[in-house]
């Protein structure tokens, strides 16, 4: 009876000590797959030094694109060649994408711009002259969801001509980041797109925010 209680045990620890040394290989192999990887791409613009990193990642709240300056930290959170957010420093939006895109078409004449596709959620209409698309991002640190709101010629739907960003996703237009049009303008039109949205169950209230709903 003890012998065989004593065998017992022992197995008993042997299975859990594989348990445990299974547990660490299983995260190691996860911690291995989630690991990002970086490449950067160094330019000057008028005397200042900045770098393009770009970031890969199977976990999408840390895969991105940053511009890096001397006072300034952007980022594209959706690599899809515009700036979402100035993370660290005064520099504002536009003047952070006109770096921006200074270094991506330098990377663009070198042929080292590869598309890649995008995972942010969002919401889109149909219009006769225009498209209008809703993103909602979600950044990985502390930082609050925002917004985007983007109008497309129906004829080059490639790249959005107006860009504006509802920072606390709110519902209030904040700031405009492509095309000279105030707020004021298209706040009607980006109220419209939110009852739409809402009415079709792609957005949704959280906490006084509206946001593009996950799948």
């Amino acid at each position: 009876m003890g012998i065989t209680y004593f065998i017992f045990v022992y197995l008993k620890k042997i299975r859990l000590i594989l348990f445990f040394i299974l547990f660490i290989f299983t995260c190691a192999c996860t911690t291995v797959l989630k690991k990002p990887s970086a490449s950067f791409f160094s330019f000057t613009y008028e005397g200042e030094k900045y770098r393009i990193r770009s970031i890969s990642c199977e976990d999408i709240a840390i895969a991105s694109n940053e511009l890096v300056g001397k006072r300034v930290l952007a980022k594209d959170f959706d690599k899809d060649t515009i700036i979402d957010q100035v993370v660290l420093g005064d520099m504002d939006l536009p003047e952070a994408q006109k770096i921006y895109e200074y270094g991506l078409n330098i990377l663009l004449s070198e042929n080292k711009l590869q598309e890649v596709e995008t995972k942010i959620q969002s919401f889109q209409l149909i219009g006769e002259l225009y498209n209008i698309k809703i993103k909602t991002f979600r950044p990985g640190d502390s930082s609050i969801p925002f917004n985007q709101f983007l109008i497309f010629d129906k004829k080059d739907d490639s790249s959005p001509i107006i860009i504006f960003v509802d920072q606390n996703a709110d519902g209030q237009l904040d700031k405009s980041l492509k095309g000279n049009f105030s707020t004021e303008e298209y706040q009607t039109l980006y109220s419209d797109a939110i009852s739409q949205g809402l009415q079709n169950n792609k957005l949704v209230k959280v906490d006084n925010m509206i946001l593009v709903r996950e799948e």
